[in-house]
């Protein structure tokens, strides 16, 4: 799908690739991994309804990452920090990995 300058994961337009760790004899029950997905998107219905227009959870992320500026949020970091620093200029408001984390992602 095309990816608009106003996205900030601009490195998920043109694919998607999740990694998940296997271990063996370790293997999912099934029946309960669907019965988890299937809360799960039903638990999605209700915020999609709080939220019309915008109703995503996207945190798969690598916690321990060393270049998540570009990983997580591409060419669109400078400015996304740019307007950190302009609303949020004492850093109040922040995540490991979040825009302007730098202090506490390391």
């Amino acid at each position: 799908p095309a990816v608009f300058d106003n996205a900030a994961f601009v490195t998920m337009g043109d694919w998607v690739q999740y990694k998940y760790v296997g271990v063996p004899g370790h293997e999912p029950d099934m029946a309960v991994a669907q019965s988890q997905f299937d809360g799960v998107n039903k638990a999605m219905e209700y915020v999609a309804a709080a939220t019309p227009g915008g109703a995503s959870y996207s945190n798969e992320g690598n916690y321990f990452e060393p270049n998540w500026q570009s990983e997580f949020w591409g060419t669109n970091y400078p400015r996304l920090l740019r307007i950190k620093k302009k609303y949020d200029p004492t850093n109040l408001f922040r995540v490991h990995h979040g825009v302007g984390s730098e202090d506490v992602s390391a």
